[in-house]
């Protein structure tokens, strides 16, 4: 069969109506589900909100900051694996992402909520020793600044998975961290 065969080209203009290119509608389309999520995230919507990011990256692929996002709202809805996993796969797409910069009240409405979240996910990791769930726990601790209870957790992950390479970044993303903080540090 031959290309014309099975695709309509007449359907491909209906999609870019609008839009000069496929690369304009791909970004509007990715700024529209990004918008979207955030918006579910603030309205407390965590799985809209992982499927709004979700639906970003089919539109950017190569968007670090969408599987990131996807893995906040992930995190926020206390599925903490999947998180875990998506926050693999941003940081190997992009290392710079491990570097703080993360509000957890913001993108958990109330510091209570990312507490709880926290008790969860250090009481499922604790349960099942999972070096996963470890470096979520390394990548959130160090978010949160402190950094002595964040690099245990990712060395730990790293002990475990040797190999992973979001956790070899967030471990010297945090060691970074470390070493250009003054004695006296936030445990």
């Amino acid at each position: 069969a031959r290309p014309s065969d099975v695709i309509d080209p007449a359907m491909g203009r209906i999609a870019l109506r609008g839009h000069p290119d496929y690369a304009h509608l791909a970004r509007t389309k990715t700024q529209g589900y990004l918008a979207a999520g955030e918006r579910f995230m603030k309205e407390g919507q965590y799985y809209r909100a992982a499927d709004a990011f979700e639906l970003a990256s089919v539109w950017d692929r190569n968007n670090a900051l969408t599987v990131l996002a996807r893995c906040h709202a992930l995190f926020a809805a206390g599925e903490y694996m999947s998180s875990a996993y998506f926050l693999g796969e941003a940081l190997t797409m992009e290392p710079r992402l491990a570097e703080p910069g993360v509000d957890w009240e913001t993108l958990l409405k109330t510091r209570d909520d990312y507490e709880d979240r926290l008790v969860e996910l250090s009481t499922w990791q604790q349960r099942s020793n999972s070096a996963e769930l470890a470096f979520l726990m390394g990548y959130v601790l160090f978010q949160d600044g402190k950094l002595t209870r964040g690099r245990i957790s990712a060395e730990y992950a790293l002990d475990m998975m040797p190999d992973h390479k979001g956790a070899e970044l967030l471990q010297q993303a945090i060691e970074r961290a470390l070493d250009s903080e003054s004695p006296g540090g936030n445990p």
